[in-house]
């Protein structure tokens, strides 16, 4: 077992700072693209979210190299499925609150996979609870912010 390194340690809690100070920023840059794109707000989300998936889908898959690792490609993708249940599971009918929630749930996805590379080297529980602890204790403060 090998101990995290300070670039990944660094680079979750980074990510993590921005998330929350990035909430009032956010909250300006929803408005204007609402005033922009009054008719496609929800498409221009959405779209923007399915983009960002992919890439970072595509990024993971072309990090597992020439040697396929099936059983990562495997969990990759039920953790896929798991987030489009989730968010058609979650869906309002407000199809502004729900193209909103699939931001929120794209930052903490990104949140929880770099915290995920801090603990994965524990090789048990710890590798899944503490990164799904700490995307919780992120999206917590940000709705709090």
């Amino acid at each position: 077992m090998t101990a995290p390194s300070r670039g990944s340690l660094a680079l979750a809690g980074a990510a993590s700072s921005l998330t929350l100070a990035f909430v009032p920023a956010a909250d300006i840059l929803r408005e204007a693209l609402r005033r922009l794109f009054p008719s496609t707000f929800v498409l221009v989300v959405t779209t923007a979210c399915v983009v960002l998936a992919v890439a970072a889908l595509a990024l993971t898959v072309a990090r597992l190299g020439r040697r396929r690792h099936w059983r990562r490609l495997v969990v990759l993708a039920v953790a896929a499925a798991s987030a489009c249940g989730y968010a058609l599971v979650v869906a309002t009918g407000n199809a502004e609150v729900n193209a909103v929630e699939r931001v929120h749930l794209l930052q903490y996805g990104v949140v929880g996979a770099l915290w995920y590379q801090v603990w994965r080297h524990h090789g048990d529980l710890r590798a899944v609870v503490l990164p799904l602890a700490a995307s919780f204790g992120v999206g917590t403060l940000d709705e709090l912010v």
